[in-house]
């Protein structure tokens, strides 16, 4: 269910961003697995564009889908600290999960507490 949830909300995320080559081809590459080059993809494209909240988001989700979680926050932290959509309840979700395998328990509850809180 979990996965069908995410796929769905990928997709169409996926769709309501199909204007942005790059992007399109990283959320492909994301809902794919492939989360190596979803990572290696992104980053090429962030040189151009630091301040992308969705190349941002992709990217510290795959980054912490990998187990890189120290490396996956201040991408995520771009989405939480720009964007007050859906983004931003993602990446507090994702921060949530990097902080508590961190063993950063209270960030990890003030990340989630923050998820739940109407935007």
């Amino acid at each position: 269910m979990k996965r069908t949830f995410t796929f769905l909300l990928l997709a169409v995320c996926f769709f309501s961003n199909a204007q942005n080559p790059q992007l399109e081809e990283i959320t492909k590459l994301y809902i794919s697995g492939d989360f190596d080059l979803t990572i290696k993809k992104a980053k090429e494209y962030m040189v151009n564009d630091k301040n992308n909240i969705d190349v941002n988001l992709i990217l510290g989700r795959a980054l912490t889908d990998t187990g890189e979680f120290e490396e996956a926050i201040p991408f995520l932290k771009v989405s939480i600290e720009k964007d007050g959509s859906w983004r931003k309840a993602w990446a507090l979700g994702y921060s949530g999960s990097c902080y508590f395998m961190l063993e950063e328990y209270e960030n990890s509850k003030a990340a989630i507490k923050s998820c739940r809180r109407p935007v």
